[in-house]
């Protein structure tokens, strides 16, 4: 008898603890802000509202080599539903900004692979294919459809959270 009180009293924290739904920073969870900590390269098809960047021609296509900033505010619930923000900020071949813009997510969790997509108004419509550890999110942006065709690599890191600073003189 009293070794079942003690496995139950042992096992009871843990198995609530498991219980709890994902709503903190954790290896699982996205919530939070994410950004790139250096520009990283992207290539785009070249339109003439925007003619700015490196020029490249690949099969009779005009594309330019630009870099892009990326900042994300991401929600993730309890089901791995995620919705989102992405402002983005795109730079010429001599680093100045050249266009910005603020996107809505929406997106998916599921055994260590995510899915994100953004909205797609008037521009690509860019498709993220990512991986992430509780830090850093790592991945891959597409076109899959849209006035233009957009690839790149990228890495984000989390932003870190302020912690609440508490005065234990006024406990005591």
């Amino acid at each position: 008898m009293l070794t079942r009180i003690f496995l139950l009293s042992f096992l009871f924290p843990i198995l609530f603890i498991n219980s709890l739904p994902l709503t903190h920073a954790t290896e699982n969870n996205l919530t939070g802000t994410w950004y790139t900590a250096t520009p990283t390269p992207y290539l785009v098809e070249h339109t003439t509202e925007h003619p700015y960047g490196m020029p490249l021609l690949h099969q009779g296509k005009k594309l330019l080599k630009r870099t892009l900033s990326l900042q994300w505010q991401l929600n993730q619930d309890a089901h791995g539903l995620i919705t989102g923000t992405n402002h983005w900020i795109s730079y010429d071949k001599n680093n100045k900004k050249v266009i910005e813009g603020n996107e809505s997510l929406i997106g998916a969790y599921k055994h260590n692979h995510v899915i994100l997509t953004e909205s797609a108004d008037d521009s690509a419509h860019v498709i993220f294919d990512i991986t992430h550890d509780a830090n850093k999110i790592m991945g891959i942006g597409y076109s899959v459809s849209g006035p233009k065709m957009i690839a790149f690599p990228f890495e984000l890191i989390r932003k870190p959270t302020k912690k609440l600073q508490t005065n234990n003189d006024d406990c005591k």
